[in-house]
Order: structure tokens, then C-alpha cells, then sequence
């Protein structure tokens, strides 16, 4: 069956839309507003709409097609997110379109939640990464991971989101054996923040020497270091930043802080 030619005359009317100082906008607009009456939904209709960064259309098309119609949006696809990071439309767009397509898609969220964050960080989208949180907050298994995770602490677009969660650490409840475990796993993977927002949460456990060796990040050593005492754990809590201010800075910025943090 040939593809209806509305289709891509509704892309077209939408991208139309996103431009600036369009004589014929509102000609174009209610000429967007019949085609979505009359048309029925059709694989590519969310991006299609999307394009016109017009949230009063995306509403009409929620009312015309229920929120069933949000599943048309493949979040959990790469190509699919990407492509609407490029259209370069507003955040509040971005985030209502993200928002609305993972409500519709619960059992997505379930079982692809790590690689979901993954997928948000890999494009750094702010709106991607708000509206994951926003659907299902993480469990303590993927603070755990984010943690570990060196593609997602590092990510500059994650750190912003996820900063009110992270900064509650000390409330997910992890227990000596993850503490011990997680510890060990941010020596060997060099991720000095993270342990320094354990550290600073008194959650960080002393690695164990044998093991503390092979690690490549000095700034880890000598935190490492001063969790051999209670007087130092309790010295590290006290004097590193607080959790936020760890999570803002970026590479050499962050090592620096910490460095003056542990040498007060």
C-alpha cells in the first residue's frame, strides 16, 4: 500500500513551523491542524509533529489519538532520540515529547533502564535524561551503577539531572558489603569522584592494599589513604565538598578541588 502523501506534507507544514518569521504561520498552522484531524496515526507522526516545536499541536495530537499514540516514539532507539536532538527545538519540546513517550512505554523503562541512561549520555540530552528520572527514579542497583559507571558519572548532562538524586546518597541504603564492593570497583576503574562522594557520605571503604596498588588514579590513593584511620574518614567527611559541588566541576577542576580538600 503506497504511503499516504499527507504524511510527508504534515512533516513538511511542521518544519515549516520551527522556522522564524513565517509570513504564512498561521495559514500553515491550521493547515497542520486539519491534517491531524483527518488523518489517522502513522509510524514517524510524533517526530513529524515534534518538528513544528509547538507544544499546543502536540497536545491536539495527544487529544485527537490518545497517549496510546506516544509508543510511536522509539526513545529506546538511538537514531530515533538523535534525530530530534539535531532538529535543535526548544527544551520544553524536547522534555514534553521524552516525558510523554516513556509514560506510554512503562515496560521499556523496566527492562532497558541502565542502557535508557547510557543512550542519554551517549547524545548529552538534559530533556532525555530529565524525563528518564522523572518517569521511574533509580532503584539503589542503578545509583550503584551510575556510580560505577565512568561514561555515566562523567557525563555533564547527567551529573546536571541527576544531581538532587545523587545528592542524597546516604539514603539508598547501601550496606558494607556493597560499600566494600563498590569501593573496590571506583579504585580499578579510576573514578575518583565517585569515591569521593562516597567518601564524603562515610560509605567509602579502605581498599585493600593488594589491591589499591593497580590503581591509576593518585587522588584515589590518597583518599584511600586516610580511610585507614576513623580520624581520617571523619577528617574526608568533614573537609570534602559537598555532594553538588562534587558533581559540578569537570576534570582537572574536580581533581583540584578534592586536592585542596584533602591537603586542609
Amino acid at each position: 500500500m503506497p504511503k499516504d502523501p499527507r504524511h510527508q506534507q504534515l512533516a513538511l507544514a511542521c518544519r515549516y513551523l520551527s522556522g522564524t518569521a513565517m509570513t504564512a504561520r498561521d495559514a500553515v498552522r491550521a493547515e497542520v491542524y486539519d491534517l491531524l484531524a483527518d488523518l489517522p496515526s502513522f509510524p514517524g507522526i510524533t517526530m513529524a509533529l515534534a518538528g513544528a516545536d509547538d507544544l499546543a499541536l502536540l497536545e491536539a495530537f495527544e487529544a485527537r489519538h490518545g497517549a496510546e499514540a506516544w509508543k510511536d516514539f522509539a526513545f529506546f532507539e538511538k537514531s530515533v532520540p538523535a534525530a530530534l536532538e539535531a532538529m535543535d527545538l526548544s527544551v520544553e519540546v524536547r522534555t514534553h515529547v521524552y516525558a510523554r513517550a516513556m509514560a506510554a512505554r512503562p515496560e521499556a523503562l523496566e527492562a532497558c533502564y541502565n542502557q535508557l541512561l547510557l543512550l542519554g549520555t551517549t547524545i548529552e540530552s538534559r530533556p532525555y535524561i530529565s524525563a528518564l528520572l522523572d518517569s521511574r527514579a533509580p532503584s539503589k542497583a542503578q545509583f550503584i551503577n551510575i556510580l560505577s559507571e565512568g561514561r555515566l558519572i562523567e557525563s555533564s548532562a547527567l551529573r546536571k539531572e541527576a544531581v538532587g538524586h545523587l545528592a542524597r546518597l546516604s539514603d539508598v541504603g547501601i550496606d558494607k558489603t556493597e560499600a566494600m564492593s563498590l569501593s573496590i570497583t571506583l579504585a580499578a576503574r579510576a573514578l575518583p569522584r565517585s569515591f569521593a562522594l562516597l567518601a564524603k557520605e562515610g560509605l567509602a571503604v579502605e581498599v585493600p592494599d593488594t589491591l589499591i596498588r593497580s590503581c591509576a588514579s593518585p587522588l584515589i590513593k590518597q583518599m584511600n589513604a586516610e580511610l585507614a584511620s576513623n580520624h581520617g574518614r571523619m577528617r574526608m567527611m568533614e573537609r570534602l565538598p559537598d555532594s553538588r559541588a562534587l558533581l559540578r566541576p569537570a576534570g582537572k577542576r574536580l581533581e583540584t578541588n578534592i586536592e585542596k580538600a584533602l591537603a586542609a
